[in-house]
């Protein structure tokens, strides 16, 4: 595969650069603890925000940020500094930190469509998939006027594939405004240069697309459907093109999870220009419901290298998220705990990977799905998000 060099170029800050926008984010936060109190407190809570960071990082310094629109972020899954987005989240942390106090979840993946022309190995939907619709074009704002009501920062669309309901993806993309920042999942299937203009002039943040393997007839294999390589390749250039910023997602399998697909994967992502990786572990979900396909320990363990190699190595390299990592390190972040799932029913589920609702969002207070949501927390924790101690293969 042959990409030129204005396609190869990413959204990147190293060295002193970085170091400068780190010093303002700490800044930042600094100044949002102490208008929270006095001098005492406000080291007291920074201390706690501070040891978070540092614990899912395993104490690990970060070396690069990724430019965002007119800010900067650290990691996919949290809002851009500096943004009013960016400042809720802080403050919903050192409010955390200083009463235990658990405030509105910061993001939320919302499944908009069931439609889809794919039939992806690891589908966590497809029990769904292709029916009629679970919610209306009305239904869907309500559902995102609920989130945003809740607090919700950012908002990543998923499906199915979003872009089959492009109107209503714009649509909310624009009710969403500067309430929250947005982004999309998708397998790019149809994300040519018209769609990229719309989607960022209708204030989309980024999209995340689905790549599973750094082999074209492998990836092609995985998600069911010839060519879905080369529309990820010409989607990320219609996307980064347009200014919208560019991410990966990875489902990484037993057969994929080896350093050598994982080095190849690395120079790809470099390639189209990625400034995010997305790392999820395959579930026994959907269509891998009740199947074995758990990584091992040894695998993990690769997975959690490359991980750290990326994010806090010196050379140039795409910032990677690993939320099955970092819930075995701190916790589960799902389940309204800082992120919540909706389906395509409107349904508030712990993840895409439980299927036990806690309500409507489309139809129902969104309070108190929310409060129903995180008492029944995670009613069947996987494999991948348990910590070390608990896990057995």
């Amino acid at each position: 595969m042959s990409i030129s060099a204005a396609e190869a170029s990413t959204d990147l800050v190293t060295g002193w650069r970085a170091r400068l926008v780190d010093a303002r984010f700490w800044l930042r936060v600094s100044r949002l603890a102490l208008m929270e109190g006095g001098p005492a407190r406000a080291w007291r809570i920074f201390k706690g925000f501070a040891s978070l960071a540092g614990s899912a990082r395993d104490g690990r310094r970060l070396r690069r940020y990724a430019r965002v629109g007119d800010g900067y972020a650290w990691d996919l899954h949290l809002p851009t500094f500096p943004s009013r987005a960016f400042d809720a989240f802080v403050r919903g942390e050192l409010e955390r930190f200083e009463t235990g106090t658990i405030g509105a979840p910061h993001a939320a993946v919302f499944a908009i469509t069931r439609r889809c022309g794919l039939a992806c190995a690891h589908c966590s939907e497809w029990t769904v998939l292709n029916r009629p619709e679970g919610l209306s074009s009305n239904e869907l704002k309500a559902t995102l006027a609920s989130l945003l009501r809740l607090g919700v920062k950012q908002i990543f669309f998923s499906g199915g594939e979003p872009l089959a309901r492009l109107d209503d993806l714009l649509n909310l993309v624009r009710q969403a405004g500067d309430d929250a920042q947005c982004w999309l999942f998708s397998a790019a299937s149809s994300l040519d240069a018209r769609t990229a203009h719309l989607l960022k002039e209708a204030g989309l943040v980024g999209v995340v697309l689905s790549l599973d393997h750094w082999e074209p007839e492998a990836h092609d294999l995985f998600r069911g459907r010839s060519g879905t390589f080369d529309r990820v390749r010409e989607g990320a250039r219609h996307a980064r093109e347009t200014g919208l910023v560019v991410a990966l997602s990875l489902c990484s399998t037993r057969e994929f999870t080896t350093a050598e697909n994982l080095e190849a994967y690395r120079r790809v992502a470099l390639e189209l220009g990625a400034s995010f990786v997305q790392i999820v572990e395959p579930k026994p979900q959907g269509r891998y419901g009740g199947k074995d396909v758990g990584l091992s320990r040894a695998q993990r363990a690769l997975l959690e290298d490359f991980y750290e190699r990326l994010c806090f190595g010196s050379e140039m390299n795409p910032i990677v998220s690993y939320s099955d990592l970092i819930a075995r390190r701190i916790g589960c972040q799902g389940a309204g705990e800082r992120y919540l799932f909706v389906d395509t029913d409107g349904a508030a589920r712990a993840c895409p990977f439980s299927a036990r609702s806690a309500g409507s969002l489309a139809r129902e207070d969104p309070t108190k799905v929310l409060t129903l949501l995180r008492a029944q927390g995670c009613p069947e924790p996987h494999m991948a998000c348990l910590p070390a101690d608990r896990a057995t293969t």
